[in-house]
């Protein structure tokens, strides 16, 4: 029988043909990996990319992608990335303040030419996706200065995410909601700490304001909040209305994580409800903190009902030695949350430590509030605590204060990493 053999056809495959491997050229996945190990090395990214041009992406985009700029920088050199391919990696950008003129002062010509050389140079950082401001206040700033710049489109046209400040102050309500409107990508946005006179909450907004607050609620996928004014031993909660106000009522909201860095926003139960009515088709992850002075707010008038797809609660203790948590929050809530989709309920107790554990969280009534509620798709209650309370039985401690939890399997005792502490 004569012997057949197979041929392996080289079309379209080109094996005579030199590879990265026989000319001695680097794969650019291997080239991007080693670029990498200098990313926090300033003078060793500026090396790489003069090197030769399959290293320049990586080392420009590793050199530019997050940079800090502050405002007197801005104001001091208004060339500042005016090369469009060096602008284009820039993806975070951290500023002290935005290019600003104090009140009276914009009409002085030299004035207003570096405060629009300022706002030229943040034209050409286009593709900036997430935008932290240190500082802002616009009571001590001629709006003027500021608004018709962001109105501009030109301006942060694709900022998905934004951070402001734990001290950021707005003249009034209105100049606020033409701030926060003006980012047409918004997507995530963070407020450490937001005011305004009280005496300048008028909640009314013009009809254009109203549609971009309805934009703004329909694209906003994360949010963090949090009240603050310095001035002021008891924060006005006119500042929590107006906001409210600008989570308009809309049918597809796509808030799926919602986070209270303390408990000012409950100032104004009203408020906070109409909030959580809005959010709570689409709301899934909701974070609260526990740095909470006073007396337990209002919990029944906030709204938890409104919370029907709820996923995950999480109660957030943070280490303040002048503040004693108020936990009379934790089983208020869970009394009060409507979800049946709840599946896990978190406390990060790291921050307490060991010998307080059991003083500061009054296991027994959380134990009390998951019994005596419609839990039945609760699967994990996670108590995460602090690395060290691992061999002082501080896990034996907490357990034994969550009975019914325990007999149903779903307490689960984690531990933070360090580095995250």
């Amino acid at each position: 029988m004569a012997s057949s053999s197979v041929s392996i056809s080289d079309k379209g495959h080109d094996f005579a043909s030199k590879t990265d491997w026989q000319n001695g050229r680097l794969s650019q996945e291997i080239v991007d990996e080693i670029i990498e190990f200098g990313d926090e090395d300033e003078e060793t990214l500026k090396a790489c990319s003069l090197t030769c041009r399959s290293w320049v992406e990586a080392s420009q985009t590793l050199l530019h992608s997050c940079v800090r700029l502050t405002a007197k920088s801005l104001l001091a050199d208004p060339n500042r990335y005016s090369n469009p391919d060096v602008a284009k990696y820039v993806e975070t950008l951290m500023i002290t303040g935005l290019p600003s003129a104090s009140p009276g002062t914009l009409g002085d010509p030299t004035i207003k030419s570096k405060v629009q050389a300022g706002w030229d140079v943040l034209a050409r950082l286009s593709k900036v996706e997430t935008l932290m401001i240190r500082w802002l206040d616009m009571r001590k700033e001629d709006p003027a200065s500021i608004l018709p710049y962001l109105l501009d489109k030109s301006i942060f046209p694709i900022v998905e995410k934004m951070v402001l400040p734990e001290n950021a102050y707005f003249a009034s309500f209105h100049a606020f909601a033409q701030f926060i409107t003006s980012f047409p990508s918004l997507g995530h946005l963070e407020i450490q700490g937001l005011a305004w006179p009280s005496d300048e909450s008028d909640g009314s907004l013009s009809e254009e304001l109203v549609g971009k607050a309805r934009d703004l609620t329909q694209r906003l996928s994360f949010l963090a909040f949090k009240l603050t004014d310095s001035d002021a031993e008891v924060v006005s909660p006119t500042t929590a209305i107006g906001f409210a106000k600008l989570i308009q009522p809309v049918n597809n909201c796509s808030i799926t994580q919602f986070t209270m860095l303390d408990w000012s926003l409950a100032q104004a139960p009203t408020a906070l409800s109409s909030m959580f009515q809005t959010f709570g088709p689409s709301l899934t992850t909701l974070e609260l903190s526990m740095d909470a002075l006073g007396p337990t707010p209002a919990i029944a008038k906030c709204g938890f009902q409104y919370l029907s797809n709820l996923e995950t609660l999480q109660f957030q203790f943070f280490r303040n030695n002048e503040i004693t948590p108020n936990t009379a929050i934790i089983p208020a809530v869970l009394a009060q949350v409507n979800s049946r989709r709840l599946i896990q309920v978190i406390l990060m107790c790291e921050d307490i430590g060991g010998d307080n554990i059991t003083s500061v969280v009054n296991w027994y009534n959380i134990d009390d509030a998951v019994e005596g509620g419609d839990f039945d798709s609760l699967q994990r209650l996670v108590v995460v605590l602090h690395p060290s309370d691992w061999d002082h039985g501080v896990e034996d401690r907490v357990e034994d204060c969550l009975p019914y939890c325990m007999s149903r399997g779903i307490v689960f005792m984690e531990f933070a990493d360090l580095n995250d502490i």
